[in-house]
């Protein structure tokens, strides 16, 4: 998924967030915000128009030279560093005023879902903010270690930084009064059914998944490219391989349903309902994993099937437990069947 769509999307996420803003407490965004959504959202496309004028000239050019790439690239991610600091600020400006109760009578009431969404989109421009110097530095790491200039490695890094930040932010935002608490809030609640019923029913819907899934993939005649597989070829070492695979087996689905699931269905959930938060989570969902299997639709669309299921069980158990459950043997399926498929046909051929 390119960089240029995730740059559309924050210009939405800001508009979305003024609108929110606006509707907590009108007198003071004026006040704070002064021209209003429209100069601010100016402000937001500037990335998008830069990315796009490094797109045409590398077109027209017929590719510039690393150096070239990574400084346009650098200066990318410095441009909306900025932008992205500078609305932070304003951000802050605007809530302190709104906490003292400043040019509004409006009250804060219990699990109130304006703040709650406000809180959400807090944190994901906060998370966004905390990621750009992440990645800058990385980069900079990387000039100065080229024997570390692994992409997979890269990739792996910034994936474990990223969500264990935004769990970390997760935590702090839900000791508000607003919300029940972190664990009740994420739906990591013990449930009345019992442990030997739970672990069977999830792992049946995430066994089964992973076996229809595995086989729809090795059916085909063909393996799309996409940019998983190309940096998993261009790995060679075993070590980072090995981290990767603890990482999709054993980290990434409490995080994810942590994530997902969890906080950000409880506050979608309470703003807008539970058939929209099942749309808007299971999509979001799909829409994140693009990146890395872009150019493979079928994968993308298992991530699709996957998210539903796995927001659906959200919904019907209120809890967190068996989805997390479902994607841990989902997980460890798509690994381990398509191993034992292969070893089943030479067996037998």
């Amino acid at each position: 998924m390119d960089f240029f769509v995730i740059l559309i999307a924050l210009v939405f996420l800001a508009y979305f967030d003024m609108g929110v803003l606006k509707k907590i407490n009108p007198p003071l965004y004026e006040v704070i915000w002064g021209a209003g959504r429209p100069l601010w959202i100016g402000f937001f496309a500037g990335p998008v128009f830069l990315k796009g004028f490094q797109k045409v000239l590398l077109g027209k050019t017929g590719g510039e030279s690393w150096a070239a790439q990574t400084a346009l690239h650098t200066a990318l991610l410095l441009v909306l560093m900025g932008v992205v600091g500078s609305y932070l600020f304003r951000r802050r400006q605007f809530k302190e005023a709104s906490r003292f109760g400043q040019y509004s009578s409006f009250q804060i009431v219990s699990h109130d879902p304006w703040h709650m969404i406000s809180q959400a989109t807090g944190i994901i421009f906060e998370w966004i903010f905390m990621m750009l110097i992440f990645v800058l530095a990385l980069q900079g790491i990387s000039l100065f270690s080229p024997a570390r200039n692994q992409e997979l490695e890269k990739t792996l890094i910034t994936a474990l930084f990223s969500s264990f930040l935004m769990v970390i932010m997760i935590h702090r935002v839900t000791k508000d009064p607003l919300y029940p608490g972190f664990r009740k809030t994420v739906g990591l609640i013990p449930m009345r059914q019992s442990l030997l019923r739970l672990i069977f029913s999830s792992g049946f819907i995430g066994l089964g998944l992973a076996t229809v899934s595995s086989f729809l993939m090795m059916m085909r005649p063909f393996i799309p490219k996409t940019p998983l597989n190309e940096m998993l070829k261009a790995t060679d070492s075993s070590g980072v391989l090995m981290v990767f695979l603890v990482t999709a087996l054993l980290v990434a689905p409490l995080l994810e349903e942590i994530i997902f699931r969890g906080y950000f269905f409880y506050v979608v959930q309470r703003f807008k309902g539970t058939n929209f938060a099942v749309y808007f989570i299971a999509l979001t969902f799909s829409f994140l994993h693009m990146g890395q299997y872009w150019g493979d639709w079928l994968a993308i669309l298992i991530v699709m099937v996957l998210g539903f299921v796995l927001t659906l069980q959200r919904v019907l158990n209120r809890s967190t437990i068996p989805s997390v459950l479902t994607h841990y043997v989902y997980n460890t399926g798509v690994v381990v069947i398509p191993v034992l498929i292969q070893l089943w046909a030479r067996a037998h051929n």
